[in-house]
């Protein structure tokens, strides 16, 4: 294996690994650091340099599919996040029997709308 070769396939290695730890869920995290290092002890004694570059197109694929992923979940957890902070102030404003109402033109009843209790971008 090239000089040039080996590193582009070691800076590959090490960003497969890196973007891995994005994973906030320890399975997806463990599972995919594993494959990633299985996959490449395998295939490192590889001579053919057609074969290797296949791989190293593959690689790039599955970092590009592991970046996407890891993005999903964090996008996902977010959203639990702010899914939970809805459900608790309905919750905490039913419980004192406080009306919630969608429109502020209803300003002249009693009750609290959505604009005053929830704000997404300061939620988190």
């Amino acid at each position: 294996m090239a000089a040039s070769s080996r590193a582009q396939v070691l800076r590959l290695y090490r960003a497969l690994l890196r973007e891995s730890q994005r994973f906030t869920a320890y399975g997806y995290r463990t599972y995919a650091i594993r494959k990633i290092r299985d996959a490449f002890r395998e295939n490192k004694h590889l001579k053919d340099s057609e074969e290797i570059q296949t791989l190293v197109n593959k690689a790039r694929t599955n970092l590009e599919i592991i970046h996407r992923q890891a993005q999903f979940e964090k996008e996902c957890s977010y959203w639990r996040k702010v899914l939970r902070h809805v459900v608790a102030t309905v919750k905490l404003v039913s419980s004192l029997g406080l009306p919630v109402r969608r429109h502020k033109s209803l300003s002249n009843q009693k009750g609290y709308h959505w604009s005053t209790l929830f704000n997404p971008e300061t939620c988190y």
